[in-house]
This record gives C-alpha cells, sequence and structure tokens, in this order.
C-alpha cells in the first residue's frame, strides 16, 4: 500500500476486470473507490485494519463479486468521462457548426 498515488492505473485495470478492490485510505484512492461499493479500504499503516479488510473480503464472497461488478460499471464511467477521441469529436463537430 502505497501512501501517494497519482492516476492508480493498476487500480482502474483491476476494476476493469470486476475486480473488488482493497485499497489504502488515501484520497487518491478513495475519490476512486467508495468503501463497500466498488471495494473497501483500511486505515494507511495500520495492520490490523488490513487484517480485517483482508478477512471481511474471505467471509463475504457474494458482497464482494458484486463490489467488482460495480467497480467495472465505475472504471467505464471514469474511461467515458475522459475519453479523449470523443472529446476531440465534441470539440472539432462544435467548431465545424459554429
Amino acid at each position: 500500500p502505497s501512501q501517494k498515488e497519482g492516476l492508480p492505473i493498476s487500480l482502474l485495470e483491476k476494476m476493469a476486470f470486476e475486480l473488488p478492490v482493497i485499497c489504502s485510505d488515501i484520497p487518491e484512492l478513495t475519490s476512486i473507490i467508495s468503501d463497500h461499493q466498488e471495494g473497501i479500504y483500511f486505515k494507511l499503516d495500520h495492520v490490523d485494519s488490513l487484517v480485517e479488510k483482508l478477512d471481511f473480503a474471505i467471509n463475504n464472497k457474494m458482497e464482494m463479486i458484486e463490489m467488482g461488478k460495480n467497480a467495472r460499471k465505475k472504471v467505464e464511467e471514469i474511461c467515458s468521462i475522459n475519453d479523449p477521441i470523443q472529446f476531440h469529436n465534441k470539440l472539432y463537430n462544435q467548431l465545424i457548426t459554429d
């Protein structure tokens, strides 16, 4: 678990494969993951918190599967909003029609 992230590409890659995420509670990750929606997060530098979340994941398989599905939906939303091709097409169409 890192203490600081830029754009966490590995997080988005895992989410794209419908994998629920267990991550630290740093802002860069919690701004993407909602606790118990797309994954779960633990308190940074608190081993007991991580153990508790891993135990939860092991004992709540169906909930974790649902979080994985939600994770996929979330990454699709993020990518559609930040789609550079779509952005440029919109921009060029606006320039042409104006």
